[in-house]
């Protein structure tokens, strides 16, 4: 009976290292992945925004491209596309300022937040004001000059394509470099001021990702392009059966707790009989669910790198998917993976610490009806022997605490004559 007892709880032992990494995991989810707190308080403290910026306005005009363009038209994706990253950074300062990228992300995080615990409608709209204000005005003006500046110099042959382009010559295409001829300087002023205002326009006041996702959806006349986009493109009762799935799965949190704990509570029923097995059984499961728990820190990076996170998301939200795509990206992902690391840690040090010390206890202790250990005793065989106090024999020896005593027989008395 007593190894029927012990087979079962090592069964329920390998499903206690296997469940206690899931809980530990779905527990922190639950606690920094859901809650809205967590993503203001770790973009606040990782210049989250101010990374982003730069990357805002291209994925606008990436959302709001058509696709329909002339090939010889200029194309400010084309122009941001021909600098370098530093440079673009740079420019992009004057124009898109990481306090009203942060403004925007906190109304909209909030919004999702709320939708998941059914607390209102999903909003995801990002007013456009502040960029349509600053490209119209004095900081456009000085982002067209740096740009004309750090454009690449052409070579004779994209000067000659400049000059074609400029006097509208069929099938010519601007080179994105800056000419040398001063003339042809001045025209790449013009054609950047141009632009700029087109870029502007193109804008709108209030960009809404949710009903560019829905009109992707229905619109009746589509290129291929587009048509390719509206398959992919995420629908309202898909966004809804999210929602159900994060808010079972928060509902669930209870029961992966409880889970390992009920384990525990049968393996003490059928394995334990006494403190020392209760300590042997505890202290190898909890070190060797820890360590378990600690492989997928890992593992995750290689496997977020896999992950076409971007990709997707930018498909499933149709015209506004590149914006998302740029909040919702794999740095948010890299920073998330972060924000797990040092809980997780922390909570498998004090398992493994408590597994350690349930197995010195398991050690120190011993099992119920276990004898002492006895200091053997030890018989000595001794000879009468002669001292000046008298003679010694072995029925005078005696010990006590194994410490010997020794009787000595008095003198024999002197007669008097």
């Amino acid at each position: 009976m007593r190894c029927l007892g012990r087979l079962i709880g090592l069964i329920l032992a390998l499903f206690f290292v296997s469940i206690l990494p899931l809980s530990l995991w779905t527990f922190n989810t639950q606690r920094i992945a859901l809650a809205g707190d967590t993503y203001e308080r770790m973009f606040a403290d990782e210049d989250f925004y101010a990374e982003l910026a730069p990357r805002v306005l291209p994925a606008l005009l990436e959302g709001l491209d058509s696709g329909e363009e002339a090939a010889n038209e200029i194309s400010m994706l084309q122009v941001i596309d021909h600098l370098s990253e530093k440079e673009w950074e740079t420019i992009s300062l004057g124009l898109v300022p990481p306090g009203w990228v942060e403004q925007e992300i906190d109304r909209n995080l909030n919004s999702f937040m709320g939708w998941l615990d059914g607390e209102q409608d999903l909003e995801l709209v990002f007013q456009t004001e502040v960029l349509r204000r600053r490209l119209s005005g004095p900081p456009g003006e000085n982002a067209m000059q740096m740009i004309a500046a750090a454009l690449p110099d052409c070579t004779a042959e994209e000067e000659q394509q400049f000059a074609a382009y400029v006097d509208d010559q069929a099938d010519s295409t601007f080179p994105y470099c800056r000419p040398q001829n001063s003339d042809l300087v001045n025209e790449l002023g013009s054609l950047l001021t141009q632009l700029r205002q087109d870029t502007t326009e193109q804008l709108p006041e209030t960009f809404d990702v949710l009903e560019e996702m829905r009109e992707a959806a229905q619109a009746e006349a589509m290129t291929e392009q587009q048509r390719e986009h509206a398959e992919k493109a995420f629908s309202d009762a898909e966004l809804n059966r999210f929602r159900s799935g994060i808010r079972l799965y928060k509902r669930l949190l209870p029961l992966t707790l409880m889970i390992p704990l009920v384990l525990l509570s049968l393996i003490v029923i059928v394995a334990v009989r006494s403190s020392k097995s209760f300590f042997r059984w505890m202290g190898p499961m909890l070190i060797t669910g820890s360590l378990f728990t600690l492989v997928p820190l890992f593992l995750l990076p290689f496997v977020i790198n896999e992950l076409s996170i971007e990709a997707e998301i930018e498909g499933g939200f149709a015209a506004g998917g590149a914006l998302m795509a740029e909040v919702v990206g794999n740095r948010m992902v890299h920073l998330l993976v972060g924000t797990f690391t040092w809980p997780i840690l922390g909570q498998s040090a004090a398992l493994i610490g408590i597994g350690f010390l349930f197995m010195v206890l398991s050690v120190l202790l011993r099992y119920p009806g276990e004898p002492r250990e006895t200091v053997p005793t030890v018989q000595y065989v001794v000879s009468p022997y002669q001292t000046p106090s008298g003679l010694v024999t072995p029925e005078a020896l005696t010990r006590l605490d194994n410490t010997p005593a020794i009787q000595r027989t008095p003198p024999p008395e002197k007669r008097d004559n």
